[in-house]
């Protein structure tokens, strides 16, 4: 499937570009120039235009919506960003080609040329300077922008004042890592704005601190973006590159200057911080206006000697791969690109990374892992955020920031649990939680805990008040009250130890009894209140199969204040035990009451019944845990209890036949569940029972006959009504159960063989298709509850696709069609001979396409297709009977058609102007016979269709000899002369015939 083209390139829209009502603007624009195209362009431009036009609808709505329009210009950057990559890649190759340190003009514009003029001359000599070769301008300068000369001089009178050579020692002040001429203005421009907002902040006014301030702001302008930048480089290189005055002048003494002397003024200039190309600028003007001669060599000087980006120290060997000073590779590689790069340069050759900022983004990063060994989590993820900031998607900063989010999430989640613990006032807990927490996250505790430190310490502080009233009093024998003071101190602080001991001497008493009963679903349990000093609650504790020992020793269901509980999570069938203690202050008593055993019994599930001749037939679920279903029965009416009339079986089985009944009695039915007593196993224990009436009843006879016909989607049902009082059901189903013709069923089972529909009169009905594939229809005779299952049809509808056409692009098929109403799936298939039969013929090549698929690019593409002819059949599919539609063929020749050249020959006699014999004469290299022909005559000019004229013959089937053919012309028509042309009945076959005409006057009889 051809992939999509990306909507703002097509329509040649910047991507920034996000307002709805300018790209619907462009849309229609581009609307009308690609329909011009698509009429009045080249065959390229016809073509493209085509297919964008065919994306419209899909552009519109994908445009329109904010948020995909979002997801589209984003993709737009990101494929732009690639085209421009591969186009630098195909400049470097052409660059490399050079083999010279050096070019001229004229190689500028030569490589503008063969890049396809993707580039400027002023692109492509930057990215010459990005890979070391300059510019050779016959010793013309290069006329550089400066400042203006009023901004220069103010500029460097200022930094006079401060004894600074330029700007970027101004922003070094005081500040680390230093920055020079190789960092984005970014990074500058926020260095100058951090210092000038230092400044504001302090509020000093002297003279020294306004003079900062001013270059300050003056640094914020000359570094606000890379144009700006560049203004004060060349005014700072004009300024410092006076400083190789004199050693021009002992280099120079011979009036020559060597390739030598060259290198050596070069890699002085290094240190100052001015670019190779300046430099070597200044040299040659000087050398000119000295008139000293200047060494040529086919191949230039060049500077050998890496300089360290992180510290300008200039190399002594160039085989050194560290600094000699600060210890940092001297060859990096690009953290966007991998690409090796000198940290001397600024950028990246190969993706333009700002590589010069190095020494900042490397310093944010190791501040970012200081702070988070500090503690300081915050502030760590600022860092690496700021650096990211720089060098985006750069791993080491992420991994970082992934480390530190993640311990963010540790301490947050560690805090939240301490917080827990003070809202549970479970304070001696909180306290050494926060120990635990303080040595993880040390600078956290400063300002992230205050509030929670003073809540535990204020706690603590108020519960020791209180234990220390409690312990006096107890001392001098007040122990009543001294029992409140404890208490006290516990609501402060629950946890708090010494309060427990002396509480833990002093138990609250159990509760004596406790009762339960059932209601409904539940088991509601009950008991006396327990009268004792202080706030008491209660415990209860449910356990299978036997008391609770103690408050642990089995589920606590409730703990609560008042005196019942409802159990609500019973399981039927077990049996279960309940203790219940008293709570004081945390204290559990130390005996308790307790009650049991309890069984929850339920009934059987899912009771349904089926009424035969003489019997009826019941089923049911068995619920988990019981041991047997007893089933009593009554005549007339339902047995009201266990006993209440006739047992007919205790059984395990999920289902009884009662028979040998009379036919119209009614009998009553009492199913009851039966459980195993917990404690007597010769007992057991019964539900109270369902029950139910049924009336045995002759069954009707089954529908045997039942005939659907189809009309377009309209199905008219006939059938036979059986004998007697029977009605017929007619249910609809896409599918139905397993079945069997006869079969005896309830009424609530009928239901599951779908839904029924109208009759219109007995023994017939009609219903309307609203959906594509198989439906079956199921008859079902119907007396009193009983229902008698007849033979079901089955009528299959699926309409075939429409508009089946095919056209060729290159060496694609593409195939268009209108798909029926409710269908979603398609099967093609094709051989090279003929059409397949049908969708599992084999040896055809096939392709399945949903709906969803087609409708992405409202066409289906086989690509890179056999030059060969291409029958195609389209099968619809209905997915839920797994069954296929009779198909719709469509022959694609590929330009193989067998072509068929004809012309119309004429037969006079002596004298005569009225031929006496005509035909046309037919030439076939393949000799194929034709089938459907028809020969169609106008008077004055050939005709152009088979609706252009009148059919003078016709002929169903012509066969070749020899490879040739005739079709005699009437001759009633001969007379009236005129022109013939042959077409086919069938515009399908002339998708595999090509008819020929001769040239115009070899058509006229």
């Amino acid at each position: 499937m051809e992939k999509r083209p990306n909507f703002y390139i097509i329509l040649e829209l910047d991507p920034s570009i996000t307002d709805w009502s300018t790209i619907e603007s462009t849309i229609t624009k581009k609307h009308r120039s690609w329909a011009m195209q698509k009429n009045q362009g080249s065959p390229a431009a016809r073509r493209k235009a085509e297919r964008y036009l065919k994306f419209l609808p899909e552009m519109k709505s994908l445009l329109k919506q904010a948020e995909s329009r979002k997801q589209e210009a984003k993709a737009a950057v990101q494929e732009l960003k690639a085209e421009k990559q591969a186009q630098l890649k195909k400049l470097d190759e052409l660059i490399l080609m050079l083999h010279t340190d050096t070019v001229t003009s004229e190689d500028v514009k030569l490589l503008v040329r063969k890049s396809g003029k993707v580039f400027s001359e002023k692109e492509v000599e930057v990215r010459l300077k990005q890979q070391g070769i300059r510019l050779d301008t016959g010793h013309k300068r290069t006329v550089r922008p400066e400042l203006e000369k009023a901004v220069a001089r103010g500029i460097r009178s200022e930094l006079n004042t401060l004894k600074l050579s330029n700007l970027y020692d101004f922003l070094n002040l005081d500040h680390s890592p230093n920055l020079n001429t190789r960092s984005s203005p970014k990074s500058l421009y926020e260095r100058a704005n951090a210092i000038y907002k230092e400044l504001s902040r302090i509020g000093k006014t002297d003279a020294d601190t306004s003079l900062k301030m001013n270059l300050a702001g003056r640094a914020k302008s000359v570094f606000i973006n890379d144009t700006e930048k560049e203004r004060y480089d060349n005014t700072f290189a004009t300024e410092t590159l006076v400083e190789l005055d004199n050693p021009l002048e002992i280099s120079g003494r011979k009036k020559f200057l060597e390739t030598k002397d060259i290198e050596s003024l070069l890699q002085a200039a290094k240190k100052l911080g001015v670019a190779e190309t300046i430099a070597r600028e200044y040299i040659e003007d000087y050398a000119e206006k000295r008139k000293w001669g200047i060494q040529k060599e086919t191949k230039t000087a060049t500077i050998k000697l890496p300089l360290c980006g992180y510290c300008n120290t200039l190399s002594l060997s160039h085989k050194d791969k560290r600094c000699r000073n600060c210890g940092e590779e001297l060859v990096q590689a690009c953290p966007k690109c991998g690409t090796p790069t000198p940290t001397e340069n600024a950028a990246c050759s190969h993706c333009g990374c700002h590589t010069g900022d190095a020494p900042l983004v490397k310093a944010l990063l190791k501040d970012g892992k200081r702070l988070m060994t500090e503690g300081d989590l915050e502030q760590a993820i600022y860092h690496f955020n700021h650096a990211l900031d720089y060098w985006e998607d750069w791993q080491a900063a992420l991994e970082e920031k992934k480390r530190v989010e993640s311990k963010q999430r540790e301490r947050t989640k560690a805090l939240d649990k301490i917080k827990v613990l003070v809202k549970a006032r479970k304070l001696e807990a909180s306290e050494s939680q926060l120990e635990l927490f303080k040595a993880e996250y040390a600078l956290a505790s400063s300002y992230a805990l205050k509030k929670t430190i003073d809540e535990i310490n204020e706690g603590l502080h108020r519960a020791k008040q209180a234990y220390e009233q409690a312990e006096k009093l107890r001392l001098s024998g007040k122990t009543e009250y001294a029992f409140d003071k404890y208490e006290e101190s516990l609501s402060h602080c629950v946890d708090f130890s010494p309060a427990l001991s002396a509480m833990a001497s002093s138990p609250p008493p159990q509760p004596e009894t406790i009762t339960a009963a059932w209601r409904g679903e539940s088991l509601r349990l009950s008991w006396p209140e327990v009268k004792a000093r202080g706030k008491i609650s209660y415990r209860i504790v449910r356990k299978q199969d036997g008391l609770p020992a103690n408050d642990e020793d089995g589920d606590i269901i409730a703990e609560t204040s008042i005196t019942k509980a409802d159990d609500i999570k019973i399981k039927p069938g077990i049996v279960y035990y309940y203790s219940i203690f008293s709570v004081r202050a945390g204290i559990t008593s130390p005996s308790f009451a307790s009650t049991g055993p309890y069984l929850k019994r339920v009934e059987v599930e899912e009771l349904d019944y089926e009424i035969g001749n003489r019997q009826v037939t019941l089923k049911w679920q068995i619920p988990e845990y019981c041991i047997a279903v007893e089933v009593w029965r009554k005549e007339k009416i339902v047995p009201s209890h266990r006993g209440d009339g006739k047992q007919i079986a205790s059984v395990t089985a999920n289902h009884l036949l009662d028979s040998d009944l009379q036919n119209g009695q009614s009998y009553g039915y009492l199913i009851i569940a039966k459980y195993r007593h917990p404690e007597k196993e010769s007992r057991s224990l019964y539900s109270k029972g369902i029950s139910l009436l049924a009336t045995p009843i002759a069954p009707p006879e089954p529908v045997k006959d039942l005939s659907a016909n189809r009309h377009e989607r309209t199905v008219f049902l006939t059938w036979t009504m059986p004998a007697g009082k029977a009605q017929v059901q007619i249910r609809q189903a896409q599918s139905i159960p397993d079945m069997t013709p006869g079969q005896i069923v309830s009424l609530k089972t009928a239901e599951r063989f779908g839904l029924p529909i109208p009759l219109t009169s007995p023994g017939q009905a009609q219903t309307t298709l609203k959906t594509q594939g198989r439906m079956f229809f199921v008859p079902i005779s119907i007396v009193s509850e009983t229902a008698v299952l007849g033979n079901p049809v089955s009528v299959t509808t699926i309409d075939e696709i429409s508009q089946l056409v095919s056209q060729r692009n290159g060496r694609n098929i593409i195939l268009t069609w209108q798909w029926p109403t409710g269908s979603s799936e398609i099967l093609i298939a094709y051989h090279h001979d003929h059409f397949p039969k049908s969708a599992e013929e084999k040896g055809a090549a096939k392709a399945r396409i949903t709906r969803t698929e087609y409708e992405r690019d409202n066409y289906w593409e086989l690509r890179s297709a056999a030059q060969q002819k291409h029958y195609f059949t389209v099968f619809i599919r209905e997915p839920i009977a797994n069954i296929y539609s009779s198909g719709v063929n469509l022959l694609e020749s590929m330009g193989q058609e067998n072509i068929v050249r004809y012309q119309v020959v004429s037969k006079k006699k002596l004298f005569r102007k009225t031929p006496h014999t005509a035909w046309v004469e037919f030439i076939s290299e393949e000799a194929t016979p034709l089938a459907g022909l028809q020969l169609v005559r106008k008077t004055k000019y050939p005709p152009i269709s088979k609706s252009d004229g009148i059919i003078v013959a016709e002929v169903e089937r012509m066969t070749f000899t020899d490879k040739q053919s005739r079709i005699e012309i009437p001759k009633q028509y001969l007379k009236d002369g005129g022109y013939i042309k042959v077409f086919f009945k069938d515009d399908a076959s002339a998708k595999e015939v090509r008819l020929l005409p001769a040239a115009k006057d070899k058509l006229k009889i």
